[in-house]
């Protein structure tokens, strides 16, 4: 077994207290946490998987561009359009200004879409990535 690697980080000192209260409650118990590092661990892992889950949708695909919902932009999300230029046989971010940010790298994760731009001979800068 690999042991997992460990790296520290400051927490307000608040929110351990709120923290050890909350593990000698009956809610805290049930939760099956029984120290501060694990409850941290949880609620981490927990807020990565929302965040990391729902940040980005897909909502159309044109000829000329990809349009993608990206949930941390401004209060409630905002789309961004991938434009694809036809010349180049890249996409380019409108939010970005960009042929390489997280939104062209979002759009070449998507199936349908990369079926699309590999027949128009498009150029992934992820291609490493893939598969």
């Amino acid at each position: 077994m690999v042991k997992e690697t460990w790296s520290a980080a400051n927490v307000r000192k608040s929110l351990i207290i709120r923290i050890k209260k909350t593990l000698n409650t009956e809610e805290g118990k049930e939760e099956g946490l029984n120290n501060v590092n694990q409850f941290i661990d949880s609620a981490v892992r927990e807020l990565l998987e929302k965040l990391e889950e729902k940040r980005f949708s897909h909502q159309n695909t044109y000829d000329d561009k990809v349009r993608i919902l990206d949930n941390k932009i401004g209060k409630m999300g905002d789309i961004v359009t991938i434009f694809l230029k036809e010349e180049l046989k890249i996409g380019f971010c409108d939010y970005c200004e960009s042929e390489k940010c997280v939104h062209v790298k979002y759009m070449w994760e998507l199936e349908d879409v990369v079926k699309i731009l590999k027949k128009r001979n498009f150029n992934s800068p992820y291609a490493e990535q893939i598969k």
